[in-house]
């Protein structure tokens, strides 16, 4: 029987205060190159100090009893304690690289000799007998941790497995009539008929959590979810990996007995009862990792500039990504694409390519479901052309433009070709999987281009082990958000039309409807174009690719940043110099920046701009990966997206992001790590620096004396990329912000005593995000005039239920005048007129530019949920051009009056209301899967 869990090795006063000094200098160094700050992991030589706000010692005591009663390899715990409300564990740096790198390359007897190892661990954990009167718990018969529990983090203790199984469906009770759920009830059967065993559990043995050297186990890592647990839990929670990590579902059968019905079980429990989680938490001045940038959103071409817009026969079109760059050699031209049979082009992997041509699967009888006339306009379009059948067979993928199909020859579509890490982690190929690009388009009247592409058009070389089809419910999705962000001038992709496909069954968790969605963009070109040619070693066609970006998508290396005064330390706001010409080298000995590092700043700035919007307008895109993170700054690919409910800075909207990887307060990190790996995949060609175009270098590679210095000035260019990224994303969230807020000027104060202090008063008090800013807009002046007025006031912020629970509506009312009053003396210094009034004029000109910039309307997804459920299940169609006219003019009082393209509109009024009001508590932080 095991022995009870001795006391953790605790330092003395001395140690102790140095360990909490070296990690508050440790943050403060990683805080600005803003690194994630929930929980920090810091190696100083062979220590790692791990750190927890909010946590306990669990994975202390777990490691230190698997090191007492097996022989398993852990990290040797030197102290651990509780300082502040936050964890320290100063524990043993194993070093080793995961499991998970390069599993899929490994010999299979190298994979035999781990998973060997792998099962005599499991062999030893299950062989330790729990003390007498253990709990399911933590090894200390406490409570447990596990993040793939929402809407908690720490369960328990249960006094037996049945207590365990009743918490983990809502204690709803077991024995009622679920005849119309056959699962539930067999999920029942399953529970009632456990076994009150319970085993010693890792609780998550992801191929992250395994530490190998050559093909021997060094360490297995991350204890905290360790305890007493039935004996399928090993299996389950291994099992349930990430679902762009699912090499290692099979895996898990191999060092762990197989239990498919256990494994069946809680598939069941996962859909029915993984709730959302909405849990405060604290978030550590998160504000100052943000900032952002307000766009005048004016598009080039209005509805009064007199142009009428082109046919579609007449709109110029151009092909210069598949001129200028490789094509898959399989295809090398169109012609040997178009007279391949359409079926037998699917997925394989595609070298030294960066697309490959392929047209869009034929389908039959498409329905055109909505067009977006913002998108008809922007891409210069005839209004009305939308009418015409070759507008409809076009959008549906049926009708090429450009391709002469008597000659064989002309423009032609194409898929591109991309990798990328998700998660993380590095996933190999990827590509357009259902994305076919058409042809790009220029606006006759505003000179823009923009690359047209249907989504959902059919397999490709890139659809790896999915059909190329899209659902009905994700397309949807996709076309409201692109152009309600567009019109929240928010950077984005566009939306041109949703096409339904009745012809066309896709199976997914169920059998659901296609359809494609026709997208624009200036370039479809991510990070994860890059990503793909490092991994394969591709050092020509980087060079290639970053001087099509340069020359043709960026308009030329001259239209790119000059190096900044002080790059060490960018000033708020960083306006770099223009114009520099291509071969100038600018910089110091060491950080000489050429051509490709104002490359990489360009593309630094743009990104920093577009999540800085995000945060700004409470918008979680849910799946940054870097194949989701565009190299023109755009929000892009459109998944578990969301807009922000009540405010959480916890929050994600994907289900599956157990880690909060892509919640809302890591957007800013996460954004950066993308670029950081694009830094890695061209530093070649930054660390060169003047030696970038020398024969030797172009032909030959880095030479071994040369390496040293080529790393380490791309790391120092990619130092200084992060802290011009940090103070663009700042500047721009200022200047956002502050008009937000309705203010003329910006203020040092105005970062914590209005920015930092409303965010924190709206997730202390639950309020909402959107509705907080447009309730604000309509505040009067004069209804704050007194402390009595602003407590009176603040109930317009209240959901109807009134604040939460965890205070009093008095204290709430309190906390909100505060604040009010702080906000009032500001409005006062920037729109007072002479002396230190107001006028009623002049306050309603704040008014009126508060309603310009502060959204009435944005698609939530309840709001999206009803309108997929009228149009899938109901047959509506009405109800799509009713959300897309809000959608296209978020900021109005209502939508009575004319159409974007200047029809007469009559809304529905109670729909109105209804999706601008309080979102059903029910239904508030919703999230979604990655499914589509």
């Amino acid at each position: 029987m095991a022995s009870p869990t001795p006391a953790l090795p605790a330092p003395g006063p001395i140690v102790r205060s140095l360990i909490i000094v070296l990690v508050k200098a440790t943050r403060h160094k990683i805080l600005r190159r803003l690194l994630p700050k929930q929980v920090g992991l810091f190696h100083i030589s062979d220590i790692c100090i791990k750190t927890r706000q909010n946590g306990a010692l669990l994975e202390a005591f777990a490691m230190q009893f698997v090191a007492n009663h097996t022989s398993i390899p852990v990290p040797k715990v030197h102290y651990a304690f509780i300082h502040k409300g936050t964890s320290y564990i100063v524990m043993q740096h194993i070093k080793g690289q995961m499991a998970a790198n390069g599993w899929t390359s490994r010999s299979d007897e190298s994979k035999a000799r781990i998973l060997e190892q792998l099962r005599g661990m499991i062999t030893e954990l299950r062989s330790v007998i729990p003390p007498e009167g253990t709990k399911v718990s933590s090894v200390e018969n406490g409570p447990f941790y596990d993040c793939r529990l929402p809407p908690r983090l720490y369960w328990g203790p249960y006094a037996s497995v049945r207590e365990l199984h009743e918490a983990l469906v809502n204690n709803i009770p077991w024995d009622a009539d679920y005849i119309k759920y056959p699962d539930l009830i067999e999920l029942f059967d399953f529970y009632r008929q456990a076994e009150n065993k319970l085993v010693f559990t890792h609780g998550d043995l992801s191929s992250l959590n395994i530490l190998v050297r050559g093909d021997r186990v060094v360490g297995i890592i991350d204890w905290k979810t360790a305890g007493w647990f039935p004996k399928y839990w090993e299996y389950t929670t291994a099992k349930c990996v990430n679902p762009n990590n699912l090499f290692w579902t099979d895996v898990v059968d191999q060092f762990i007995t197989p239990m498919p019905d256990e494994w069946k079980m809680d598939f069941i429990r996962r859909r029915y009862f993984a709730v959302p989680r909405s849990q405060p938490t604290s978030h550590l001045r998160r504000i100052k990792q943000m900032a952002a940038h307000i766009s005048n959103g004016n598009s080039a071409l209005s509805p009064a500039s007199g142009y009428e817009g082109a046919t579609l026969e007449d709109l110029p079109k151009s092909w210069h990504f598949t001129e200028s760059l490789p094509a898959d050699s399989m295809f090398p031209t169109p012609a040997d694409s178009h007279k391949t049979p359409r079926d037998q082009i699917g997925p394989r992997q595609v070298r030294n390519a960066a697309f490959t041509w392929v047209r869009p699967e034929e389908q039959k009888d498409p329905e055109l479901l909505a067009v977006s006339p913002a998108a008809l306009r922007d891409l210069g379009i005839k209004s009305g052309e939308e009418t015409t059948e070759n507008f409809k067979q076009m959008v549906a993928g049926n009708k090429l433009y450009g391709w002469d199909e008597e000659k064989l020859e002309g423009g032609y579509p194409w898929a591109q070709c991309y990798g990328g890490f998700q998660f993380g982690q590095w996933a190999g190929q990827l590509g357009d999987g259902r994305a076919i690009s058409l042809f790009e388009s220029t606006n006759p009247a505003s000179g823009e281009r923009h690359e047209l592409q249907l989504k959902g058009a059919g397999l490709t070389p890139y659809s790896r082990f999915a059909d190329g089809k899209a659902v009905l419910r994700s397309s949807i999705r996709e076309f409201v958000v692109s152009e309600a962000l567009n019109a929240l001038n928010i950077p984005t992709t566009r939306a041109l039309s949703l096409t339904l496909l009745p012809d066309s069954k896709v199976r997914r968790e169920r059998i659901e409807p296609g359809a494609i969605v026709l997208r624009f963009a200036q370039s479809w070109i991510r990070l994860g174009n890059f990503d793909i040619l490092r991994a394969r070693g591709d050092r020509k066609l980087i060079r290639q690719l970053a001087t099509y970006i340069a020359e043709d998508v960026f308009g030329g290396w001259e239209k790119l940043p000059g190096q900044l005064e002080d790059p060490d330390k960018p000033v708020d706001s960083p306006a770099p110099n223009r114009g520099v010409a291509a071969d100038t080298i600018e910089g110091a000995d060491g950080s000489e920046e050429n051509r490709f590092t104002r490359f990489y700043r360009e593309v630094v700035r743009r990104n920093a701009k577009v999540v800085a919007h995000w945060q700004a307008y409470g918008f979680m895109n849910g799946v940054l990966n870097t194949d989701n993170t565009s190299i023109y700054g755009l929000s892009i690919d459109f998944g578990p997206f969301a807009f922000m409910d009540n405010f959480d800075p916890a929050y994600t909207p994907n289900h599956d992001d157990y880690a909060l990887r892509y919640s809302y307060r890591n957007q800013p990190t996460i954004i950066w790590w993308n670029l950081v790996r694009f830094g890695e995949a061209i530093g070649e060609l930054m660390g060169a620096g003047a030696d970038v175009d020398h024969e030797s270098f172009v032909t030959e590679g880095v030479k071994k004396e040369q390496e040293e210095e080529i790393v380490a000035r791309a790391e120092k260019l990619i130092t200084q990329a992060g802290e011009e990224y940090k103070a663009v994303f700042l500047a721009e969230y200022k200047r956002l912000m502050t008009t937000r807020l309705g203010l003329k000027t910006q203020k040092d104060k105005d970062f914590e005593v209005l920015f930092s202090e409303a965010l924190d008063t709206m997730e202390a008090l639950e309020l909402d995000f959107h509705h907080f800013f447009r309730r604000l807009s309509n505040v009067k002046l004069q209804d704050l005039a007194t402390e009595e007025a602003r407590k009176e006031t603040a109930s317009v912020f209240f959901h109807k239920e009134g604040p939460p629970t965890i205070t009093t509506e008095e204290d709430a009312r309190a906390r909100l005048a505060i604040w009010l009053e702080s906000w009032r003396e500001r409005i006062i210094e920037d729109w007072k007129d002479e002396g230190d009034n107001v006028s009623d004029a002049k306050d309603l000109e704040r008014i009126d530019a508060m309603k310009r910039v502060n959204p009435n309307f944005v698609p939530r997804g309840w709001i999206l949920d009803e309108l997929i459920q009228r149009v899938e299940k109901d047959g509506e169609r009405d109800v799509l051009n009713r959300v897309m006219q809000m959608a296209l003019n978020p900021f109005e009082d209502r939508w009575d009056g004319e159409t974007f393209d200047g029809k007469t509109y009559t809304g529905n009024k109670d729909e109105e209301l209804r999706w601008t009001d309080d979102p059903p508590q029910s239904e508030r932080a919703m999230q979604c899967s990655c499914s589509s």
